[in-house]
């Protein structure tokens, strides 16, 4: 009997010990739901709720925000990269719809303190996005997506280029257009090669190369595949 409590013991405390790990690695840390709250404030439109869950800088520029425009989210994703008891940051994975219908993405670095009334937002930034892992170079219906950008620039329609934009790529559009929002960046375009540099799920790295205004133009793209289809979230000369 003394020894079969010598093999049962051990097991018992080592299922306990699995069993505490799985339920500390399967609840979310505090951080993390005071990030979603926040988010989700932010795109309802809820100053109020937002600058509850905020402190320190982020809570400053709330206060100076008459209103906030509001979006419907379609998918938020909140993970733990740092932690202690007072102190965590985040990565969170942004997609929603638009008051225009057109469906945007961010990904953001948040950080956040433990304060007496909870958990609070204390700095926010871009992340861009994140790619990691072994990809393929299958090929991505990628190609319609830069055609469609293109076109819309050809005919002068500056605004409707920016449906095809996402995340980094669509601010960058869209803070550019009091400079490059009247008539047409370009005037024709032709021969849209695309060669899939990496794709994994909803992301992809992807070269275009095509004749703009009868020059030779060439550009690497980073792509997210929202609910809306293929979308350019980075852009830059290749």
């Amino acid at each position: 009997m003394k020894r079969l409590w010598l093999w049962v013991l051990p097991g018992a405390f080592l299922l306990t010990a699995v069993g505490v790990a799985a339920w500390i690695g399967l609840t979310p840390h505090p951080s993390v739901h005071a990030a979603e709250r926040f988010l989700t404030a932010l795109c309802a439109g809820d100053l109020p709720k937002a600058r509850e869950l905020a402190s320190g800088r982020v809570a400053w520029d709330l206060a100076r925000q008459p209103s906030l425009p509001k979006a419907e989210v379609v998918d938020l994703n909140v993970s733990v990269v740092a932690r202690s008891d007072k102190w965590a940051r985040v990565q969170a994975a942004l997609e929603v719809v638009l008051a225009d219908g057109t469906h945007d993405v961010g990904w953001y670095d948040i950080d956040l303190v433990r304060a007496e009334r909870g958990w609070v937002v204390t700095h926010m930034v871009d992340a861009g996005l994140p790619v990691f892992g072994w990809g393929f170079r299958k090929s991505a219906d990628l190609r319609e997506v830069m055609e469609s950008y293109l076109a819309a620039l050809a005919r002068g329609d500056y605004a409707g280029a920016g449906r095809f934009l996402a995340g980094p790529a669509r601010r960058a559009h869209e803070q550019a257009a009091p400079v490059l929002g009247h008539g047409s960046v370009i005037n024709a375009f032709e021969k849209v090669d695309v060669e899939v540099l990496w794709s994994g799920g909803k992301r992809a790295v992807a070269r275009y190369s095509y004749k703009a205004d009868d020059r030779d133009a060439a550009v690497q793209a980073f792509a997210y595949r929202t609910g809306e289809g293929w979308k350019l979230v980075l852009v830059y000369p290749a």
